[in-house]
């Protein structure tokens, strides 16, 4: 009877040792599809990552492409106020010119008028002194 109990303490603790090591066992290949996992995950996050990281800078490299465009188009639009400027500035000579023009030509009118006034009226008193 001693031997048969013997026999069974030991064949149980063979058996918790069979199953403690099948489940280290199962444990470790378990842990081990994880880590694989949890590498495809780190490389898939690490690809996603990258692949923000190369977005970002198109995006920064396009802001940086339209900031300097904008400078640019400020300069050209302070380029064309400034020639709109001078341009108004030469028109209003012009037009500054053309009416003092005008009324150098209204005075000169004018002053034919009153000459051929003087001239007819010159010319009639000739006709009555004459005759």
């Amino acid at each position: 009877m001693e031997e048969y109990l013997h026999y069974m303490k030991t064949l149980r603790s063979h058996m918790n040792g069979f199953y403690f090591s099948l489940s280290l066992s199962s444990f470790l290949k378990k842990m081990r599809r994880k880590k694989t996992g949890i590498s495809l995950l780190r490389t898939d996050v690490e690809d996603q990552a990258a692949k923000i990281s190369v977005e970002e800078q198109m995006q920064i490299t396009t802001i940086h492409t339209l900031e300097n465009d904008l400078d640019s188009a400020k300069r050209e639009t302070n380029r064309l106020m400034e020639e709109t400027e001078e341009m108004v500035k030469s028109i209003q000579d012009m037009c500054s010119k053309i009416l003092e023009k005008h009324k150098k030509v209204a005075s000169l009118e004018s002053d034919s008028l009153n000459l051929s006034q003087v001239h007819y009226s010159l010319l009639f008193c000739m006709y009555l002194v004459i005759g």
